[in-house]
């Protein structure tokens, strides 16, 4: 996913700054900015999505894994939880689970764990000559290649955990995070303006190719290796100096586009929970159907961006409140909204608006199966 990329790129540029602190301060405040980045928007998401689930999503063989999906996605699990309940990502269940597409920020949440530690040691024994310096350097290179092998290996073997796990999606993160360590070194820049065109004209067409080629069948590898390439083309035909920029990077730095990147994770916050309540309710089939859902999707990451996430990342942050703070309050801010959650869940029965006569045959908008 070229989200992974730059997330790997953006992250190591984060850490990057803490780099003269000690490694407890160096990943308490780490763990802080995302407490602050991630969580609020999310558990509000979380929180109005299970209620309206619980109100409109009657109980059947389609919805009964939905609930398990939104518990372990407080917790950065649910893609360990679909691979738990056997739901294949193009699967039927799959389409009509509103918490689906939290997979893939259970994936960064349990990269966050044990990358600060990685790229810390990384910082400072880069340039010590002794074996532990060439442990420091070789170690994410090593990682990177093992999980491309294990990637392979399992899109064969069990496609669900190919798509879900950690292991099988870590290289494309590890791939963000290599090019910084490049940059950081004065490589992979482009030399010339002819170059950083060049560059983003390749990610471009790699970015496409993954877009357009991609067989469900034999996914991440090796489709999704054309989107990641694609994706570090483009950051490292973005990070340059020249006066002059090349037409897509004026493009991506168009005012609308800078917008919708700084909205970007409500919109992948919301997008898909929108998406299946209208498939469970009033259907996503008309063009005007599609229009309403994807003017909700926008109205609703709008409105989150302005009131949840803009307001704490400028009012709370490590420069302003002490970090251990910062993550001992989201912590508890992630239990006590999983208790609601929970709570709403298992009151289905009393507050549902919607009823099946067998649960075990219904499908949304057609009645029984036939």
């Amino acid at each position: 996913m070229i989200s992974f990329v730059i997330s790997g790129y953006v992250v190591s540029a984060s850490l990057a700054k803490e780099s003269t602190r000690s490694l407890l301060s160096f990943s308490t405040r780490f763990y802080a900015r995302r407490v602050v980045r991630i969580f609020p928007a999310l558990v509000l998401c979380l929180l109005v999505v299970s209620i309206v689930t619980t109100l409109f999503v009657p109980e059947s063989w389609l919805s009964k894994t939905s609930k398990y999906t939104a518990y372990s996605a407080f917790f950065g699990a649910s893609n360990l939880a679909l691979v738990w309940l056997n739901d294949g990502y193009f699967s039927p269940r799959v389409e009509f689970n509103a918490f689906t597409h939290t997979w893939s920020l259970g994936v960064e949440e349990q990269f966050y764990l044990f990358f600060p530690l990685l790229f810390f040691v990384w910082l400072r024994y880069r340039d010590n000559r002794s074996l532990v310096g060439v442990v420091a350097v070789s170690l994410l290179p090593l990682l990177l290649v093992i999980s491309l092998w294990y990637s392979w290996y399992q899109t064969a073997v069990s496609p669900e955990r190919a798509f879900y796990w950690l292991p099988s999606r870590f290289w494309e993160l590890a791939f963000g995070a290599m090019l910084y360590r490049c940059h950081s070194n004065g490589r992979l820049l482009p030399e010339s303006k002819g170059k950083a065109r060049l560059y983003l004209l390749v990610g471009v067409l790699l970015v496409g190719a993954g877009f357009a080629l991609t067989d469900e069948s034999r996914f991440p590898i090796p489709w999704a290796l054309a989107s990641a390439g694609g994706a570090l083309f483009l950051i490292a035909g973005v990070v340059n100096t020249f006066d002059e920029r090349p037409v897509i990077q004026r493009l991506l730095e168009s005012r609308v586009l800078v917008y919708i990147g700084k909205t970007s994770y409500s919109l992948y916050l919301w997008h898909w929970p929108v998406y299946v309540l209208l498939r469970w309710t009033t259907g996503l089939e008309s063009l005007s159907e599609i229009a309403f859902a994807i003017a909700a999707t926008f109205v609703l990451a709008i409105t989150s961006y302005h009131l949840v996430e803009r307001p704490l990342r400028r009012g709370v942050s490590p420069k302003t409140q002490p970090a251990g703070r910062i993550v001992l309050v989201g912590t508890l801010l992630i239990v006590t909204s999983f208790a609601g959650s929970y709570s709403v869940f298992n009151a289905h029965s009393t507050l549902s608006m919607s009823v099946t006569a067998d649960k075990r045959i219904w499908y949304p908008m057609r009645g029984p199966l036939k």
